[in-house]
């Protein structure tokens, strides 16, 4: 039975900014992530970490994600304590100025 990723990302599930690609994008990443890990070949804060023993791929569940966006709306930025679910937080945001001003260097 393949892992589920339960993702609550904030603005972009709250946002509805999640189009396929994106979550292939995520899958990818974070599946590339596990298989390092569970070769062995993952080093944390310069130590190699040790092969997982049952590091399983995961996969997107539409439910979850469902659970994640009603969650997220909340706007309460901790983990949900869903049992049996792992969570992964982030937040990141820029003021207006600095949107504008990353744009080709424009100012004024």
């Amino acid at each position: 039975m393949l892992g589920v990723l339960f993702l609550a990302f904030f603005p972009a599930i709250v946002l509805g900014f999640f189009q396929q690609q994106d979550k292939d994008d995520l899958l990818r990443v974070h599946n590339n992530l596990r298989a390092q890990i569970a070769l062995g070949k993952f080093t944390a804060k310069g130590k190699l970490v040790p092969p997982a023993a049952d590091m399983r791929k995961i996969k997107w569940s539409p439910s979850l994600e469902s659970s994640a966006q009603n969650y997220s709306e909340k706007c309460i930025f901790e983990h949900s304590q869903t049992n049996g679910v792992g969570e992964n937080l982030y937040m990141s945001w820029s003021s207006a100025v600095d949107g504008i001003e990353g744009k080709g260097g424009e100012k004024g």
